[in-house]
């Protein structure tokens, strides 16, 4: 099963998605988290900007190893209402 979220912006779109493996956020590349440190990232919010989600001038950033991704507060709390929904926490 795959619960599926699109946001849409002026240039691109952003997928995300969560299945029984994990989160995936699509944004011209894809990154994967494994379903574990998903849940992590959701519980330790805005504890680290090397890791999971971090507030930052007024949007959330989403760093999983080398990667990246800025989303708005909305867009943040909505792929951890995502995540919480598939996985039931």
């Amino acid at each position: 099963m795959n619960n599926e979220i699109k946001f849409s912006r002026q240039v691109d779109h952003i997928l995300a998605s969560a299945n029984e493996n994990g989160l995936y956020v699509i944004s011209g590349w894809t990154m994967a988290i494994p379903r574990d440190c998903a849940i992590e990232y959701a519980k330790s919010y805005n504890s680290s900007p090397d890791k999971g989600f971090y507030a930052q001038d007024g949007s959330v950033v989403l760093s999983h190893r080398d990667g990246k991704i800025t989303l708005s507060t909305q867009e943040a709390s909505a792929v951890i209402q995502l995540f919480n929904a598939a996985y039931g926490h």
